[in-house]
């Protein structure tokens, strides 16, 4: 089982803000996915979720958890590569499953574009 280390995370704002002037995006109804290449051992991740989203800082907390789940499960084929998710006001009324979807198809829209 791989946990979600610091190692993995962005922390700083300078890591964020570099890494949101990239053009590198996919946008979905639900979510904003900002990826570019880092030149480490490791992928890193970044996530964004604001209060517009949701009031109520459980469910924004529950959405954290579940976009770092997805994440630790497929993070083997994100080696290399630093990603930011901002959610948007949408996915609050989503449910789980619904979310899941998305962000596999999300990531799998990076990946393809990743290849080329």
């Amino acid at each position: 089982m791989q946990a979600f280390s610091k190692q993995l995370r962005l922390r700083s704002s300078s890591d964020f803000r570099a890494l949101l002037k990239q053009r590198n995006k996919v946008i979905t109804e639900n979510f904003i996915m900002v990826a570019s290449q880092n030149h480490l051992p490791y992928p890193r991740l970044g996530i964004i979720i604001s209060r517009r989203c949701s009031k109520r800082a459980v469910i924004r907390n529950k959405l954290k958890r579940m976009i770092r789940e997805h994440f630790r499960v497929h993070q083997d084929s994100w080696l290399g590569f630093d990603m930011v998710i901002i959610g948007r006001q949408k996915v609050c009324e989503k449910t789980i499953p619904e979310i899941w979807v998305c962000l596999e198809r999300m990531f799998a829209k990076v990946q393809a574009y990743g290849k080329h």
